[in-house]
């Protein structure tokens, strides 16, 4: 089946996909199944998860979802680490500066299953990405 991915992918990302239809759309990737469109925002963790809350991002990509798509994902692409006080570690950054700790996570997260009614899964790796996609488009 044929993976539909927005052109703002970053091309490492759309090229996992050996057969892809690149289109610009205001979300990540939609699959085509016989449960219907299924549509999925893929969130780099910690990183991109976070500032697109913060910008306002996240909402309107759930939004135009919801538009096209039967079925929404939130589909978090990484691992989120915590430091030994339970922030989030964001490498080199200094953690606590952002302020998000595993409890806003966590809050995060259940917004967006109950509040938002998103599905969120998870993917470690790209080829765990890919994974669940492939699993995806059987559904």
């Amino acid at each position: 089946m044929t993976v539909i991915i927005t052109t703002n992918e970053p091309k490492r990302i759309r090229e996992l996909f050996a057969n892809r239809l690149e289109v610009p759309m205001n979300f990540d990737i939609m699959l085509l199944t016989k449960s219907g469109k299924i549509g999925i925002e893929r969130k780099k963790v910690p990183d991109d998860l976070l500032s697109s809350v913060t910008d306002g991002r996240l909402k309107r990509e759930i939004s135009a979802m919801r538009q096209e798509c039967s079925i929404q994902i939130v589909l978090l692409h990484g691992k989120i680490s915590y430091d030994s006080r339970d922030f989030v570690d964001f490498g080199r950054k200094k953690a606590s500066t952002h302020g998000w700790n595993m409890k806003g996570v966590t809050n995060l997260i259940r917004t967006i299953r109950y509040v938002e009614g998103c599905y969120v899964e998870e993917a470690n790796t790209n080829r765990d990405l890919v994974g669940v996609v492939n699993d995806l488009q059987e559904y």
